[in-house]
Parts: C-alpha cells; structure tokens; sequence
C-alpha cells in the first residue's frame, strides 16, 4: 500500500512539473501565476463505474468521504491521507454519502436511501422513495431532504425514516441527469425542478412559500423544451441566485420571490459565488462571471474545448476552479477570467463531480475513483 501510494504520488507530481511543456492549446497550457502541489493520492474502488455520476466528495470533521458507485464508502484524514475505514453499503451508490456524528446516509439507484453506522456499516434503517437519487443528502435540524430525479422531495426523520412531509410536481417526460441538491436557509428550503421552477418550501412543514416557474419551454421538440433546474441554488445576502438549462441566470429575493436580475444562459453544471461576482459554467462550455447586484456580465471564457464537458466551477482565493471530462483542472483570474493554469491530473479519466475546496486544499475525485488532495503554492 504504501509504495502503491508513494508510486501514485511521485506520477502525479511528475505530471504537475512537466504540464507546461506538454503540447496543448493556449488555454491549456501551465501559467507561473497558479502551481498546484500534490499532497496525496489515491485509487479508491472504480469510482462513477462509467455513469458519469456527481460522486464528489464530503468533508466532516478533518475526515475526506469517498463515495464508489459499486457500494464502498471509504475515508481518509484530510490532511494527510491516511486511510481511516471503509463501509460496505451492499447497493450501487448514486450519490455522495454524508456523515453527521455517528450515522451516514447513503441512497441507491433503485430510490433507496439508507442510514448506516459510519464504524460497522450496520444498517440502522432504510426506506424506499418514488424514484432515483442523485443529489447530495442534506441533513438539517432531524431532517433527511432528498430530491428524487421525477421531482419529489421528501423529508425523512433522521432516527426512523417515516416521512415528515413529502412535495411533488409534475416532471416532464425528458430531463436532464442532474444532481442539484436542495439548499437549507435557516427555516427555508430552496429546490429547483425539471420543470423551470423554483420553490421556497418551509423545511419543517414542506410548506409552498413561494414558487416560481424562472423559464418557460419554448420549442416544439421533448430536446427544445426542457428547462431543467440542475444547478444547485446559492443564497446570498437575502438573495437566491439560480440558473437554468436553455433558460436563464438570475438573483430573486429570498422572502418575496421577486425578481431582480435575469440573464439568457443554458446552465446545467453549477453555480458559485465570491462577495461580488457570481460565476457559471455553461452548456456551451463557457464559463462566465455576473455581477451579484446588478446582474451585468462582468466577463467570459470561451476558449475551452466545447466537446468537453465541464464541472460546477469552486471559487479559491483569487482564482475560479473547474475540471473536466479529459482529466484536466483549471484555474481562472476571477476578476478577468484569463487563464492562468491548466493541469492534466487524470491520464486515464475525466472529473464530472467538482473540487471541493476546504481552506487552502482542494480535493477531487475523478471518474475512475482516483482521488486527489492539492494545494497552491
């Protein structure tokens, strides 16, 4: 194990030194202004097992969650990648699992969610929901939310399973395989749907708030109409930004709904934030920045391979951070969007799940399961 280890990250490490002499396109190529540092490396299970799923890992108190399609939830110190257990969930895995104290939460693809002991993998209960699960768990206040691909959400007690309160709307016939997760603010619940809308649910009751629908279908084809909520929404300074597929990126006010800036964008990766920019990365692969009060485009990098999917992008420190499906990671000015690094980290696979950024590291876990700890220079 730890010459395998050692193996691993002298390769990486290798690959970092000799990126800006690799013959690559001009966004591709290694810039002084960002120089990443491995800290650790390693190969856990097989990874999205060819799904393409968003198996991005979870953080708890210093301890790194890798989820594997095929049932092993394994875990390692953040810091320096010692590995510290493994579960076997005995069911395909979907989407992250999450911790919280002693009992982890994992869900199927057959809609099936499980609470487990995070030491044993002893089942504690289990429960059998309306259709499959790809967004992230979220745990709040002895809730379990879970959003269902048909577009049911549920809010399951965290000791028994029963269903506190259960909210569905109509799913179109065609969606997209997305893995935007609810978002908890305070006593409000913020979920985006296959069908343009966007709802504010109280978290304890399931209560309709206010709902939303942010885009309209347009077009006569299944492909041309759909306007899937796929990017997880951010709540900022009494606002929720969103953005939508062949659709739209807009900010409306978190107690009214109001409206208070839109712009025409096709979203479907992700959102993220600074204190003045919000930054999107598009269907087109374009990666762009707004500004959070006016909505005005402040910038746009469209020199990426289009045939390429990218991730949700993750802002750190001066820099926005993305990967994509060729195994790269990107680092962007945030203030000009220029480029400044490109860095291949993945020979064999490619990054659908987005880094996680956790003070100065970042952590991602490629397709294949090889899971990766860096840092900046």
């Amino acid at each position: 194990m730890h010459k395998t280890w050692c193996r691993n990250i002298a390769i990486l490490a290798a690959s970092l030194m000799l990126a800006s002499c690799a013959n690559k396109p001009a966004l591709y190529k290694e810039s002084r202004q960002l120089s990443f540092k491995p800290l650790w490396v390693k190969q856990v299970g097989k990874g999205t097992f060819h799904r393409h799923l968003n198996l991005q890992p979870t953080l708890n108190k210093q301890r790194l969650y890798v989820t594997s399609y095929l049932g092993t939830v394994s875990s390692y110190q953040a810091g320096k990648g010692g590995f510290l257990g493994k579960v076997l969930a005995k069911q395909n895995l979907t989407a992250p699992a999450v911790v919280d104290g002693k009992h982890m939460v994992v869900v199927s693809a057959n809609g099936m969610v499980t609470v487990l002991d995070r030491t044993t993998g002893r089942q504690l209960w289990r429960k059998a929901l309306a259709g499959e699960v790809l967004a992230t768990p979220v745990l709040v206040k002895g809730l379990i939310i879970l959003k269902t691909e048909n577009d049911h959400v549920y809010a399951l007690d965290w000791l028994s399973g029963n269903v506190r309160w259960h909210y569905q709307t109509e799913s179109p016939s065609l969606i997209l395989r997305g893995s935007g997760k609810p978002v908890v603010e305070g006593s409000n619940l913020l979920v985006g749907f296959a069908n343009g809308e966007l709802a504010k649910l109280d978290v304890h009751s399931g209560e309709v708030l206010w709902k939303s629908q942010v885009t309209f279908p347009k077009g006569i084809t299944s492909i041309e109409r759909m306007v899937d909520m796929d990017a997880t929404p951010l709540v900022l300074s009494n606002r929720v930004y969103w953005a939508n597929y062949q659709g739209a990126v807009g900010a409306y006010a978190l107690d009214s709904g109001r409206e208070i800036w839109q712009h025409p964008a096709s979203v479907y990766a992700g959102l993220a934030a600074d204190s003045n920019q919000l930054f999107v990365s598009d269907a087109n692969q374009h990666v762009q920045a707004f500004d959070l009060e006016t909505g005005e485009l402040n910038w746009q990098q469209q020199g990426f391979d289009k045939h390429v999917i990218l991730t949700a992008p993750v802002v750190y420190g001066d820099y926005v951070l993305l990967a994509d499906q060729r195994g790269y990671l990107h680092g962007l000015n945030k203030l000009t969007g220029a480029p400044v690094s490109s860095i291949k980290l993945s020979a064999d696979s490619g990054f659908t799940a987005a880094p996680l950024v956790q003070n100065k590291r970042i952590f991602m876990v490629a397709d294949d399961g090889t899971t990766i700890a860096l840092t900046v220079n």
